[in-house]
């Protein structure tokens, strides 16, 4: 007997199966979700879950992902998140994640309904991504910390130059581009400072702090954000327990944060951002969370709890705000990135 036939027989009587299940499915009346917002009822909701990445089938068409994972299984996606860190979205609402786990940089379109993989070329690997920004023309930069460089790509994924080479780095973790100015900055834990860049071309502009607990110094900092309306520079010092404010010209304005397990304390803090309403954000690796401080560093809330639940965090460690603050979690331990939306309001 022939055989043939029959995996394509299986196909379409699953596909038929699904259709039914569908159709069925579409009788019984629908529960409405319930939403997670913060800070909970009675209090006004400033921040309400949106959704979660997790894989390629988050971003594909719903019919072809349960068809794909009967047949093939539920762990085939062609796109996954092992080991979340950096997390940015680029002009066109592309989202792109720096996974240590994976060794690469994964790309989710929702638009186009597709995800790929950046990163892994003909000419080069990557081994340890971890900071990512995007910088002028969706250009692409990715600090490897196993590699001790920091790459700079197309939107297409095509190396434009690499830095590195010559020493710099000991531990590139954070980077973050003023796009106005031109100026990459990369943040080295281990070398415990902020080295510079001009960004079209790599070409270095110096550097700032060293190692200390004054101000202008740093203590393993690990994370970075440039506010792109006023050039303020962001960086989190995460054995100082504490976030430090610069200029554009690298004068130091203000410190916030102290060790501790309470509010607004830090403890491993990472991912640090603006909204653009000016509020600073800062993700915390041990507390599960991310804390909400205003311009002037005094705590209005915090976001998440430990767990794997919708709006709960595993070891969260990047953070990106887009220009509609919609704030995008990398949630590491957990495997994904959570999309979270700032409802507005002090």
């Amino acid at each position: 007997m022939k055989h043939g036939w029959f995996r394509p027989a299986i196909i379409v009587a699953l596909a038929a199966t699904l259709v039914l299940a569908g159709a069925g499915s579409g009788l019984a009346a629908k529960k409405k979700p319930v939403e997670i917002v913060w800070p909970p009822p009675p209090e006004k909701a400033r921040f309400k879950y949106l959704e979660t990445l997790r894989s390629s089938d988050d971003v594909s068409s719903g019919f072809s992902v349960a068809l794909r994972k009967l047949v093939l299984g539920s762990n085939s996606a062609q796109v996954r998140l092992k080991l979340p860190y950096g997390v940015a979205v680029d002009s066109k609402g592309r989202i792109y994640v720096a996974d240590y786990g994976y060794a690469t940089v994964a790309v989710f379109d929702k638009k186009a309904k597709k995800a790929w993989y950046l990163g892994k070329t003909a000419t080069t690997t990557l081994a340890g991504p971890v900071g990512l920004a995007i910088g002028p023309g969706d250009t692409v930069f990715v600090a490897d910390t196993k590699l001790q460089r920091v790459f700079k790509f197309s939107p297409e994924g095509q190396i434009l130059y690499v830095l590195g080479s010559k020493k710099e780095f000991d531990s590139p973790s954070g980077v973050a581009v003023d796009k106005a100015q031109d100026v990459l900055y990369v943040v080295d834990s281990q070398l415990h400072k902020v080295l510079k860049f001009r960004a079209s071309d790599g070409t270095p502009l110096g550097s700032l702090g060293e190692r200390g607990r004054g101000n202008g110094q740093f203590n393993f900092p690990t994370n970075i954000w440039v506010d792109q309306k006023t050039g303020r520079l962001l960086v989190s010092d995460t054995m100082n327990f504490r976030v430090q404010i610069f200029d554009r010209q690298g004068n130091f304005l203000k410190a916030f944060g102290e060790a501790g397990d309470g509010p607004g304390m830090m403890a491993r803090s990472r991912g640090v951002a603006v909204d653009t309403d000016g509020h600073i954000y800062v993700v915390d690796a041990a507390f599960n969370n991310f804390q909400v401080f205003n311009d002037q560093g005094q705590l209005l809330l915090w976001v998440g709890q430990g767990g794997v639940g919708p709006g709960q965090f595993n070891s969260p460690a990047g953070i990106f705000i887009d220009e509609q603050n919609r704030v995008y979690v990398a949630d590491r331990l957990n495997a994904r990135v959570q999309i979270i939306q700032f409802l507005g309001g002090d």
